[in-house]
């Protein structure tokens, strides 16, 4: 199973409307797997992340603070992503997190959240 990011915004009647990103971008996230392999890893939380770590263990849907959150531990991972992850997987990763932070662009645009999951 995949592992997906979706931005929304929500409507007046408190449901979630989804976004669509750039055409570039998709709404790969990882895989099942990667819960425990990468979100959850030690070395995840090792750079002090305290959000993405979770998905191990839930879904996330960010909002606001929330939002600001991942948008900053994103941004951690870009950086640090050489000094951690397998040179094999880099690129990988690097698109997922890509894909995360052009959902994140879409939702800061339209006042509304990312879901992960």
């Amino acid at each position: 199973m995949s592992l997906s990011v979706s931005p929304y915004v929500r409507t007046s009647e408190g449901t979630l409307k989804w976004l669509p990103v750039r055409p570039e971008f998709n709404d790969l996230a990882g895989t099942e797997n990667t819960c425990w392999t990468f979100w959850g890893s030690p070395e995840v939380k090792h750079l002090g992340l305290s959000l993405l770590p979770t998905l191990s263990k839930t879904d996330i849907y960010a909002e606001k603070d929330s939002l600001e959150l991942v948008h900053k531990e994103v941004n951690i991972l870009l950086s640090q992503l050489v000094n951690f992850c397998d040179p094999a997987k880099q690129e990988y990763w690097h698109f997922r997190l890509m894909n995360i932070a052009e959902a994140i662009r879409v939702a800061k645009e339209n006042n509304g959240g990312i879901y992960i999951g």
